[in-house]
């Protein structure tokens, strides 16, 4: 198990990585070349999609949820079973979200200034759109199985080489001033040619498995990963469709500027996440066997060490990332990037929204959710309720502000539950981390934002983050060592082992 998980994370570190590159990279391009009301359009419209997605109905996660019990008994069967009825509601859900992205694309030009056409939008929703179709249709049954099966790192490393290839075309072709139109459309073909790949892998792989059996399941979880899917929708992705609908005649800038600093959020999120995709699967097999102790005990050790790397991911954010912005978006006038408020707000978001997640993670991993839903459905309400209060005064601020707020609720409600569910007393000591690492951030923050200076030369900003990053690490690092030593010390002593064991193996 403890290969798979270190395969897992960092396999995903990898993807994430690679994820970042060129998502600095291509919307530099079509920034510099097209705009910021380009940059905003394409924005908007991933955003209304990522709602017409929730057709989704969670079948995804109650589907890896139900396969953790056959998997660790090796129930072929059983797993076929629920496979086929992943692959029937898969394909159901994709004809009804094919469906409503026609209709959003007969319907979303009219909300857009007149000046990009209504062919041209229509047609830019449609080739967005497609990109989720093609995981209704060929990866969805592949994907539940393999993150069950702990072998998510496959399903990265593939996904890791089709974007350097995107990126690398998507480069030439911006370069030499082709549309927008046609790089987003490439993007489909690159992921066709990713899900061709994973379903000869599994049909190679796991020739033993049957996507058309006669049996029936019920994938008991359904309904509540949906309330779930559609909670986390709204909360993470509000904030551009509130800016869309609520600031006309601006909408699009804002939302650049808002795409700009979330760009790199994202990349902060998804690099925390990607520890907690690699071992959530180890939680849900640990609990299927019945060995809770090894679960806590687990648990305890990842939580420290998934703090540290949070806390140091996000102070340096909060500090680097209005230099990094004023670097980035070096040469393009049409819209004000520098806001020192926007992206404070975004290092707390992330912080408070990753903080909820390692927590959350239990919740998922051991199937129960039905407890938990109102907590993700009051952090929803908060959500809404409170950007749309805010964002006519306060525009980018007031909706950020929504989500924090939210955040912060569902955080102290998702400790508190799965302090409960693991029956053990974690609740204290994970406030009392939280406590001593959101102290020390909060002066190291506000220190460094004295010397940290806006510049617009990239060897500058490199050298103050190697500075802030080094420093942040060694006290935070401290910090912890100097309040759990033995926790730090086994965690040093597993990341060794595993670092070891990759260079014995080369």
């Amino acid at each position: 198990m403890g290969k798979r998980i270190f395969r897992n994370v960092g396999a995903n570190i990898l993807l994430q990585i690679v994820l970042m590159i060129s998502g600095l990279i291509i919307p530099r391009y079509i920034l510099a070349i097209y705009g910021s009301e380009m940059n905003g359009l394409v924005s908007s419209i991933s955003q209304f999609i990522t709602y017409a997605a929730l057709i989704e109905t969670g079948i995804g996660d109650a589907a890896v949820i139900a396969l953790y019990k056959p998997i660790a008994e090796n129930d072929t069967k059983e797993i076929g079973s629920i496979l086929t009825a992943s692959k029937k509601l898969y394909f159901k859900s994709g004809c009804i979200y094919l469906a409503v992205i026609v209709m959003l694309a007969l319907i979303y030009p009219i909300l857009m200034p007149p000046q990009f056409g209504y062919g041209f939008t229509a047609l830019m929703v449609l080739c967005i759109g497609a990109l989720n179709a093609i995981d209704y249709f060929i990866l969805g049954k592949y994907k539940v199985f393999l993150v069950a099966d702990q072998k998510y790192y496959v399903l990265n490393v593939i996904r890791t080489f089709a974007t350097i290839i995107l990126t690398i075309v998507s480069v030439l072709l911006l370069y030499n001033n082709v549309a927008v139109l046609p790089v987003k459309f490439f993007a489909v073909l690159v992921h066709l040619g990713e899900a061709i790949l994973i379903c000869i892998y599994m049909r190679t792989k796991y020739s033993q498995l049957n996507y058309h059996s006669n049996g029936t399941v019920k994938i008991g979880q359904r309904w509540n990963t949906l309330i779930f899917q559609i909670c986390a929708t709204i909360t993470y992705n509000t904030d551009i469709v509130v800016l869309t609908l609520f600031l006309p005649g601006r909408s699009l800038k804002e939302i650049s500027v808002y795409t700009v600093y979330n760009m790199v959020f994202s990349m902060l999120t998804n690099l925390a996440a990607s520890l907690t995709t690699g071992i959530s699967a180890s939680f849900g097999i640990l609990y299927a066997r019945k060995e809770n102790g090894k679960l806590v005990q687990l648990f305890e050790l990842y939580e420290l060490f998934y703090f540290i790397v949070l806390f140091i991911s996000c102070t340096c954010f909060a500090v680097l990332i209005v230099p990094f912005v004023s670097c980035y978006t070096k040469g393009v006038q049409d819209a004000d990037y520098i806001r020192y408020g926007v992206g404070l707000l975004f290092a707390a978001n992330g912080l408070s929204a990753l903080v909820k997640d390692v927590s959350g993670m239990i919740n998922m991993a051991v199937g129960r959710l039905e407890q938990s839903r109102k907590f993700a459905i009051e952090e929803a309400v908060v959500n809404i309720a409170v950007s749309l209060l805010l964002v006519r005064k306060y525009g980018i601020v007031g909706v950020l502000i929504g989500t924090l707020v939210s955040h912060v609720l569902m955080s102290a409600r998702m400790i508190d539950y799965s302090a409960k569910l693991l029956a053990h007393n974690t609740r204290v000591r994970t406030v009392s981390r939280l406590f001593r690492n959101i102290l020390v951030g909060i002066v190291m923050v506000f220190l460094e934002l004295y010397f940290v200076k806006i510049t617009p030369l990239w060897s500058v900003w490199l050298a103050q983050a190697a500075v802030v990053l080094l420093a942040n690490g060694i006290v935070i690092m401290t910090v912890n060592y100097v309040f759990e030593p033995a926790t730090v010390k086994e965690i040093a002593v597993i990341i060794r082992r595993k670092i070891n064991s990759i260079i014995k193996v080369r």
